[in-house]
């Protein structure tokens, strides 16, 4: 199965990330990384707006009482968007001050799973996860690029990415805890000059990830290793995706073109867009953070 994205927003961003849909205003956001914006689009009118955000953030989560919780370069803050405040939450890398936190998302229980990659491609990365309680633990550790994550239906099993790894691993989740263990691979991308980045699962327990230098969004089967449909785009740098719309059966995109250079930019002028694919299959929804 081959699926088109059209561009959804004309975006620019240098390196778009981290798109949420939020059903309560049925809107997607996102940020530009690079850039410290974020970004949110309501397809309904066509409205885009930017804001700048305090520091440079690769993911966020919405709050159950409202705002953000964020995570970059400097660790985990809450971000109220109403008046632009930030309130510092912590740094587990306040010591690595080459590393910065990358994708993150929350589990049903309202728990935040995000981990760090190197700004200088050194595999001392972690993932961690963040308890509304204010603590948190790290699950693993000699993370090259910490990215994609997301749940089986049963929520027996968390996917994850460690993008330097090229491969899509899973985690044996326990929902009561947070914690996880039994690490093995599920998708193999070794031997490709692609990187899984972002990704997303289905209602259908299928998991779709975006590839870095791919031009595209794969779906798999995380049970077989099989490829069963691509979304293809004009756009080499793929990051990230999230289901949304009214129905919950679009495929919002994320990309980049920081890494183009003048004459690729030419060949590829929609780059750093937000892309939408009506998919037929059914999404499903984010998490919101309990803290």
């Amino acid at each position: 199965m081959r699926y088109t994205a059209e561009l959804a927003v004309d975006a620019h961003c240098s390196l778009g990330e981290g798109p949420i849909w939020d059903s309560s205003e049925q809107q997607v956001l996102w940020i530009d990384y690079d850039e410290g914006i974020l970004h949110d689009y309501l397809p309904s009118s066509g409205v885009h707006r930017i804001r700048k955000l305090p520091m440079k953030v690769a993911s966020f989560a919405l709050r159950v009482g409202g705002g953000l919780l964020i995570a970059g370069d400097r660790g985990l803050a809450f971000y109220n968007s109403a008046d632009e405040t930030m309130e510092f939450v912590c740094d587990p890398e306040s010591h690595l001050p080459h590393t910065r936190f990358n994708d993150g998302k929350c589990d049903p229980k309202g728990r935040f799973f995000a981990g760090t990659a190197s700004k200088g491609n050194v595999w001392d990365g972690a993932l961690y996860v963040f308890y509304p309680d204010g603590s948190y633990r790290q699950l693993d550790s000699g993370i090259g690029c910490s990215n994609g994550i997301t749940w089986s239906i049963n929520e027996k099993t968390m996917y994850y990415i460690d993008s330097l790894a090229y491969r899509v691993d899973a985690f044996d989740f326990d929902i009561d805890t947070g914690l996880v263990s039994g690490k093995r691979t599920v998708i193999p991308y070794e031997g490709t000059k692609i990187l899984p980045d972002g990704m997303t699962s289905d209602e259908e327990g299928m998991i779709w990830v975006a590839e870095w230098g791919g031009w595209k969004v794969s779906r798999w089967n995380p049970t077989t290793g099989e490829r069963l449909a691509v979304v293809e785009l004009p756009v080499k740098y793929v990051t990230s995706c999230v289901f949304g719309g009214k129905d919950m059966d679009e495929l919002y995109i994320t990309s980049a073109s920081s890494p183009l250079n003048e004459a690729a930019h030419a060949e590829q002028p929609s780059a750093g867009g937000l892309f939408r694919a009506k998919i037929g299959i059914k999404g499903r929804p984010i998490h919101l953070f309990r803290g």
